[in-house]
């Protein structure tokens, strides 16, 4: 099933380390009448009033969008490596809020 509508995060990615920070969240319409996020979206009524909607229900997983890009590691991976702990053994490249 294609996923259309979908939300960009756009952040800050360590390439060091492999971690992204989320700094904002937005939404991209896809302007599909058949997907169910889509503003162009409508429903069909039944009798009950009730929306019949046979279209795309599922939303596409976030996108990484990297607005900036430090050549350092993340402040936790820094602070692992201080430690002496091997690096990204916390979070290992996930996204984080």
């Amino acid at each position: 099933m294609a996923h259309s509508t979908m939300q960009v995060v756009d952040g800050r990615y360590h390439p060091e380390c492999g971690c992204f920070y989320g700094i904002a969240t937005t939404t991209q319409d896809c302007y599909k009448p058949d997907c169910h996020f889509s503003s162009r979206h409508s429903c069909k009524i039944n009798s009950k009033a009730m929306p019949i909607c046979s279209g795309i229900r599922m939303m596409g997983s976030p996108a990484r969008n990297p607005i900036r890009i430090s050549p350092t590691p993340c402040p936790n991976c820094s602070r692992e490596i201080r430690e002496g702990l091997p690096p990204s053994t916390l979070f290992g490249g996930r996204a984080r809020r």
